[in-house]
This record gives structure tokens, sequence and C-alpha cells, in this order.
């Protein structure tokens, strides 16, 4: 039975990234995201909704609607980017989907605020110009020949 997953997003606007994921499981749905959202790991108790004629309707682990309401009460805290299903019940379903819908965004998303950031300084400007301005003048000094361009290196 293939068990649903959303990943979950920091409503920041342009500067949002991926913050967590939720992984349906057999009886209950995991949530990880970082400690400081105050976000229960482990949802397992029933949700009780009442429906547009106030007639009550309670959803258990087990019903296919519970991960919804999980996801609906988790909505107010984050934004929802995108769902799928995992095949199996693997217990490192949760690492795999964390290490490539999550860290591995961060990391893309921290080098390029990074770079951006470099940018403002005077030294990484002029250290940039200087390493420029050096590699032209070492292409500059090589000598330009025809046979170069169709010399081959075999593995």
């Amino acid at each position: 039975m293939p068990h649903r997953f959303a990943v979950l997003w920091e409503p920041l606007g342009s500067g949002s990234r991926p913050v967590g994921i939720a992984l349906e499981r057999e009886g209950h749905v995991e949530v990880d995201v970082p400690d400081e959202y105050c976000i229960p790991q482990i949802y397992r108790e029933p949700f009780v909704v009442g429906g547009p004629d106030m007639t009550v309707v309670k959803y258990k682990p087990s019903d296919a609607q519970y991960f919804d309401h999980v996801l609906l009460d988790l909505s107010r805290t984050f934004a929802i980017e995108e769902q799928g299903s995992v095949p199996t019940q693997q217990r490192n379903a949760m690492m795999d989907l964390l290490h490539h819908k999550v860290l591995s965004r961060w990391r893309a998303n921290h080098q390029e605020h990074y770079r951006q950031h470099l940018r403002g300084f005077k030294t990484v400007k002029d250290r940039h110009r200087r390493y420029a301005a050096a590699a032209e003048a070492v292409h500059a000094a090589e000598p330009a020949t025809a046979d170069r361009s169709r010399t081959r290196v075999a593995a």
C-alpha cells in the first residue's frame, strides 16, 4: 500500500524554503520539522469535525481522509508545496524524503544566498577582478594554433 507524503514550506514569500515532511504511516502520520515550530511529531488522535449541517464526523488514523485533515491542520503554519506517495513503508522513507525534498534544496538555496551576499564585499570584488585579469593575461600569452582545436584525448 503506498503511503502519502507532503513537503512543508515556510510561508515567507520569495524567500520561502522547505522545512519538513509529513508522511502517512500505518495507524499514524509522522511529521518531521525543526523543533522551533513546536509541532507534534506523531498524529494519531482522531479528528472530530463538524459538518455544515452540524453533523459531527470523526476521522481515525485508519481513514483515508485522516492524512488530509493532518495537512489541513499543518497548513495553519506551513504551505503545502508538494504531495506524492512512497511505494512501501520503509523505515528510511522519512530520511530519503528529507534528504531529497528538503535538505538538498536548503543547500542549493544557501549557496546562492552566500554567493549573492559575498558579491557586496569590496575585497571579493577586487579579488575577482584581479583573478579575471590574470586569467586573461595567461590566455593572451598562449600561442593560438589551429592544431590545438583538433587535439583529442583518449580515455
